[in-house]
């Protein structure tokens, strides 16, 4: 369907030409290059040519982006710059880049300077942290007039220590007097958990001192870092603290006057990023003594192209065109029209095509789209879920998967809408209650009627369109398959593998409408399936078994129709939150406070409501996706296309 053909290139150039190519091929960006370990050992090639290596350059480019990314975030935290929700890089005009890049002596000196204020603002971080610890351990003993450095004298000793604030200070001087009677207690201060103490005693007493004190729960502190009284240590400690904080707003106010230099940061990063990928890309390619090899995958569309290219940068290179071998695996390009696009994204979470598969989103999208918007079904729900999405990406212009996913959830507010009218769905019931509200009678009015009808009051037949909904999406992925089947050449197996359940399913669905037709159709299909499941096995009777059993699956199928009920769940979720907000918002009689309160009380709910619904609508019709549809016909397990091109972090660069 719309998975890009591809086509294999083989190029092989003189090893002086090898700069100018690889640059030709990073800024053509259409060739996902292999790497040249992964080509088939036993090739015309082996051990004539081997892997080219490019590490040491890769190496130091990783180091110096390293540097550049550090000032960058250095210059980021003094002079913060407010980003788009998202960010695809500042655009910066070719002339500008060209005249950045060429002078990058004096943006290498910038790096370095703030390298060294990031440094030093580091080392004066740990040396406050240091001090802060000094005087929260100092603070309690700032009464203690002893230097703590030499607080003994020939006979005495002095013990710094603590006991629990709840153990009582008399207790603790009454038993160091007891056991030592010629000695000295003081409580130097406490805190929520301890009490701080000095005791004085003499060295002959001192086992006798400590075994007293630890029976009172004393633990002996060693204070002995500390040179001078704790006040003093506090002081000096307080002073450094002001000269640290009176060094550091110097050195933030150097970073800030380098802010203007910003720019010139980013493109240097950049610029090291580029080269950074072209020694990475060298690295994936096979050399001889004078040749290099490049091997990879590029759309077909642009192989002429390519190569035609190529030869202009280097004459002299060799370049080969090839069509990949039948089921040989190759990377995964979409091309979608713009309105499926945007589903792109659920098939590319849940796994891109292989080469074995068809793409599915031209067939899933319309599915998706129903669904999505079955699920939450208000008019005004929808409408605004879409102007918010609109102004999102008009205001950012998002890009990649994150642009697919915000495009998809535009165009599923418009199908919100949509289905919204055809219920009757206009912030909930809120046309229906609001003449009654205001007139003070409390009664419905009909309101803005539904189109078709009103889920909430008839939710069996929205149950029953769901489910119809529901084998449509079953025979959509049947019909994939049979399509596959048909492709391969394998006319048998789609008519008797998929076919056969069609005749089953549409046989018993008629037996509701005209049991006597259906019940024949029903036991046809029946009979295909018994007559054909079991031709792989040799045994007459394993055939026939294996064909019995098969109708087993059945329950499979039954299971998968069940499973579209969750589009009548999450739709009448919608309708009866979106109902009790409106009862909340009506409940006293109208009055300006009142209205005003309506106000608030539906605004706050319709943004809830969407939210909480809008995020269940993509889950739940993703999974409608991934189970029921997918496991019809889909392997995935494809790898992405990643061309080698120029990929940039911080700046974009645009013509004039």
């Amino acid at each position: 369907m719309s998975i890009v053909r591809m086509s294999k290139v083989s190029l092989a150039g003189m090893l002086s030409d090898k700069p100018a190519v690889i640059a030709k091929v990073m800024k053509l960006g259409l060739v996902e290059i292999i790497d040249y370990d992964s080509r088939d050992a036993g090739g015309e090639l082996a051990g004539l040519a081997w892997r080219d290596s490019a590490e040491g350059d890769a190496a130091a480019y990783e180091a110096d982006m390293r540097r550049v990314a550090a000032a960058i975030d250095a210059v980021e935290r003094y002079v913060p710059e407010k980003k788009p929700m998202f960010f695809s890089g500042r655009e910066v005009q070719l002339a500008d880049y060209r005249r950045i890049a060429g002078k990058l002596d004096g943006v290498w000196k910038d790096v370095d300077d703030i390298a060294s204020y990031d440094a030093r603002l580091s080392a004066l971080k740990n040396e406050e942290n240091r001090l802060r610890a000094q005087i929260e351990t100092l603070l309690p003993w700032r009464s203690v007039d002893l230097p703590l450095d030499a607080p003994e004298t020939k006979r005495t000793r002095v013990a710094f220590g603590a006991a629990p604030a709840d153990a009582p200070a008399e207790a603790m001087a009454a038993a160091l007097a007891e056991a030592v009677p010629e000695s000295f207690m003081q409580v130097a201060g406490e805190d929520a958990e301890q009490r701080y103490y000095v005791a004085v005693y003499f060295r002959d007493s001192e086992d006798d001192a400590l075994q007293a004190l630890k029976q009172q729960g004393f633990s002996r502190l060693q204070l002995k870092d500390f040179a001078g009284a704790p006040q003093e240590n506090i002081a000096r400690s307080e002073g450094r603290l002001a000269e640290i904080d009176s060094e550091r707003v110097g050195i933030e106010a150097r970073i800030r006057a380098l802010a203007p230099e910003k720019l010139r940061l980013e493109v240097l990063h950049d610029y090291l990023e580029i080269r950074l990928e072209r020694s990475r890309a060298v690295g994936r390619l096979g050399r001889t003594g004078s040749v290099f090899i490049l091997e990879g995958w590029l759309p077909s569309a642009s192989a002429r192209g390519f190569a035609e290219a190529v030869r202009e940068a280097a004459p002299c290179c060799h370049v080969e065109i090839a069509e990949p071998e039948k089921g040989e695996d190759h990377p995964i390009l979409l091309d979608n029209p713009k309105i499926i696009k945007p589903f792109e994204a659920i098939t590319a979470m849940y796994s891109l095509p292989s080469v074995r598969d068809v793409d599915p989103n031209k067939v899933m999208a319309p599915f998706y789209f129903i669904f999505f918007g079955m699920m939450i079904g208000d008019f005004a729900y929808g409408l605004l879920l879409s102007l918010a999405i609109g102004i999102m990406i008009l205001k950012f212009r998002p890009k990649g998967m994150s642009g697919q996913i915000l495009n998809m959830l535009f165009l599923g507010g418009l199908s919100t809408a949509a289905w919204g009218a055809v219920f009757g769905s206009y912030f909930g019931n809120v046309t229906q209650i609001m003449g009654g509200w205001l007139n003070g009678t409390g009664e419905s009015s009909p309101g803005l009627g539904p189109l078709w009808f009103d889920p909430l009051s008839d939710p069996m037949k929205l149950l029953i369109f769901s489910m119809i909904l529901g084998v449509a999406h079953l025979f959509a992925g049947m019909a994939v398959k049979m399509y596959m089947l048909v492709k391969d050449g394998k006319v048998f197996d789609a008519i008797f593998d998929v076919g056969s359940w069609y005749v089953l399913i549409v046989g018993i669905a008629l037996v509701a409408l005209a049991p006597s037709i259906g019940i024949w159709v029903a036991v046809a299909g029946a009979a295909m399936l018994v007559l054909t499941q079991g031709r792989d096995k040799k045994n007459p009777v394993m055939k026939l078994l294996g064909g019995i059993m098969s109708l087993y699956n059945i329950t499979g199928y039954l299971s998968d129709v069940l499973s579209y009920s969750r589009l009548l769940a999450l739709g009448l979720a919608t309708g009866v939150i979106a109902a009790v907000i409106n009862t909340l918002a009506t409940l006293n009689a109208p009055s300006p406070l009142s209205f005003l309160a309506f106000l608030v009380i539906i605004a706050v709910g319709t943004v809830f409501n969407i939210a909480i619904n809008a995020l269940g609508a993509f889950v739940h019709s993703s999974r409608l996706q991934y189970v029921e549809f997918f496991g019809k016909f889909y392997e995935g397990g494809g790898e992405a296309f990643r061309p080698f091109r120029i990929k940039t972090k911080y700046v974009r660069v645009v013509r004039q």
